[in-house]
Formats: structure tokens, sequence, C-alpha cells
């Protein structure tokens, strides 16, 4: 999700999985990290779920000057691939009967009686997962000088989404939008009466039982297994949020990572396996291409079977993951610096996917 980044490289991969798929095979784990790696700063982390178990490969180091070793437990800022969470976190509230999806945002996000909710009524949930609310990819009040969140907060989101979104053209073509699953992540949290990350951790992160997966709020980034991001070859700091987290706030690990796409896949019972499902039902059409989105998740159109995928940046770590049910198997690849190929490359590659850009 930084400035625009994600979203480049996101429309790119349904220019790359929409021409001429076909399948390959799959090459080995470790020399293709490697290899896509190369001799970058930083380091990286993948992951490759089958039903004959997980595998893991890394590349690298934590930076420059800092060579303890990259793990499958080595923390990754995960940028965007967050939206997953806060989406499945919108299937497990409507099975619980907290929401419906078709309840307007302003329902959660606004007083009782609030004047400006009649305006913003066509705003619901699942317009705000599937990007289809018609609010642009960040709020108009948001400014930083170098992408960080920490200190947006919530009377920000609040005033923006009365002024953006009464503006917005609800049900047009979906187009990709932080602030609308910024705005569908906190409604969530107010239907379920808390903040954000404990709702997130109690009804999501918990129920799947990925234990090193963490919301980076302010002061919570001080960890000896998290890597500095690496921008243009320096060290830079972590990403924070407050009130914009449910767009990009997550941080996690390869091992995690598996675990969660092992539960996609259905090789791993947890309770929202059901809600899983739910999420990659194909809704609408993503941007002008033929790629297909459900709640939260991207899916590829073409020849071959669907992949359901998710990518993810922040200042200078980049994150994806994707998973073919019907080949049952699943990638999460990750790393801590800009430089190079996106993880795009690698997940695709290690799914045996071939294409070509358009370009």
């Amino acid at each position: 999700m930084k400035n625009g980044r994600c979203l480049r490289v996101w429309l790119s991969v349904f220019a790359l999985v929409a021409v001429d798929v076909a399948a390959a095979d799959r090459p080995d784990l470790a020399v293709a990290t490697q290899s896509w790696f190369a001799s970058r700063s930083g380091g990286a982390a993948a992951a490759f779920v089958s039903a004959e178990g997980v595998g893991f490969a890394t590349a690298g180091q934590f930076g420059p000057g800092d060579a303890r070793p990259i793990t499958p437990d080595t923390t990754f800022e995960i940028g965007s691939v967050s939206k997953l969470f806060t989406a499945l976190l919108l299937a497990e509230s409507e099975r619980a009967g907290r929401v419906r999806r078709d309840d307007p945002a302003a329902k959660f996000l606004l007083p009782p009686g609030d004047p400006d909710a009649a305006g913003l009524a066509n705003i619901t949930l699942v317009s705000l997962a599937t990007h289809s609310a018609g609010l642009p990819r960040m709020a108009s009040n948001f400014r930083s000088a170098d992408g960080n969140r920490a200190h947006y907060a919530r009377a920000q989101l609040l005033a923006a989404f009365r002024r953006d979104g009464v503006a917005a053209t609800v049900g047009g073509k979906s187009v990709y939008s932080n602030f609308g699953v910024v705005l569908l992540g906190q409604a969530l949290a107010a239907a379920w009466a808390g903040d954000y990350a404990m709702v997130l951790q109690h009804r999501v992160l918990d129920p799947l039982g990925l234990k090193h997966t963490w919301v980076g709020l302010p002061g919570t980034s001080r960890r000896d297994d998290f890597p500095p991001a690496i921008v243009k070859g320096a060290v830079a700091p972590h990403w924070e949020f407050d009130a914009l987290a449910p767009s990009g706030a997550l941080r996690s690990t390869a091992r995690d990572l598996a675990q969660f796409l092992q539960a996609c896949l259905g090789q791993r019972a947890t309770p929202l396996n059901a809600d899983i499902r739910e999420c990659i039902k194909p809704l609408r059409t993503m941007g002008e291409g033929p790629g297909k989105i459900g709640l939260g998740w991207m899916s590829t159109a073409g020849p071959g079977r669907p992949i359901y995928w998710h990518n993810g940046a922040t200042a200078g770590f980049r994150a994806f993951i994707a998973f073919e049910p019907e080949a049952g198997i699943a990638v999460a690849v990750m790393t801590n610096t800009d430089e190079g190929a996106a993880p795009e490359v690698l997940g695709f590659e290690l799914m045996g996917r071939r294409g070509r850009s358009g370009r």
C-alpha cells in the first residue's frame, strides 16, 4: 500500500496472469528463492504449502551491517495483505450476526441520528470490501512526508468519511482504495464495541492460531526478530498505524502465513474455514481487467484454474500470498527491501504459472 507502488504491482499482476497462463514444473524452493533474491540488501523468506506439508526457504540477512540470518520466524511488515484479515473479520462478523454485509458503514461509524448518515448510506460494508464504494485510494486529508501512518487518528478518518463519502459513486467499477478498507475495519470494530487491534486478535488471529501475527500500532515495533525496512539500500523506520491499521498494519512470519494458507486450502481445521471460503467467492470484476474480487481476495482469470491472491508494500517491506484450491498449493513471499523483482514474480513461479505482461 506504499504510495501507489502496491497498486501498480497489483494491476500488473492481473496483466501477468490473465494472458497465456500455462502450467509449469515447480522449481526447487531454495534455488528459486536464492535466484529471485540474488544479491540485494536485506533479506527474504518464502513458504510453499502443498498436501505434502510446508517448505521454507530464506535469503539474505537483516540489513546492511546486520548479518543475522532470515528464518521462517523472522517478522515482516505485510502491508496490504492485512486487508485479507480485515475482510475475514467481515465474514466472521456476519456469520456471528453482528453485521450484514449490506449494512451502511455509517451505521457503525457515526452516532445515532447523525445528520450525515443519510448521505453516506450507500457506502455499505461489502462495497468497502470489494473496493466498489467509489472512494479515493487515500483519504483526502491524509498527509505524511514518509508514508508513515502513525499520526492519522480516528477523528481525521471520520472527517474524511463525511467529506469524501458524500461525493462517492457507489457500485461502479472496483478501484483499489486503502481508505475504504480502513473504514470497513473500523466499522467492524465498532460493531463489536472494541478497537480494531483487539477485535481482530480475538475474532480472527486467535481462532486461526497465528501466534506471531500482530498489529503494528505505535510503540509495538521493538522486537528482536523484526528487521528494519531497507529503502534504496538504506535502513528506514518501520511504519506504524493508528486509525489506518485495517488497511496495512499487520506484521507476520513465513511460518504463520503458511499456517493461514493451510487453512485457506482446507488442510488445517480452524473455526474460520467456512468464512475463508466465503471470502474467496468472486463478487465483482476488478478494475479494467478480467480478474475478479471477492471479500478482499483477488482471483486470476484466463484458461487456467483460479489463483486467489493479494500483495502488499510498506516502506521497504513487500509481501505476496496466494493459493490455488484445485491444485492444493499455496505460497507466501516476504522481503524487507524495495530492491529487485517483486515477490509476485517468485510467488507465481513457485505455483507453476507462466505468463506475458502484455507490454
